[in-house]
């Protein structure tokens, strides 16, 4: 909530093995500008909840 939307295309997974993505979890999203919006060209999914932090 209170995010921007992000569109994922089931390519977008299969090419990652991702079969769903359930509401709630944490991935790694690369993303671009779509026709109608922002568009992932790349989903991992996390090792941990959470927000991902850098050092």
């Amino acid at each position: 909530e209170g995010q921007p939307d992000i569109f994922v295309h089931m390519e977008t997974l299969r090419r990652t093995a991702i079969a769903e993505l359930q509401p709630d979890t944490w991935v790694y999203v690369r993303f671009g500008d779509g026709p109608k919006g922002k568009m992932a060209a790349e989903v991992r999914l996390t090792l941990e909840g959470g927000p991902a932090h850098t050092n």
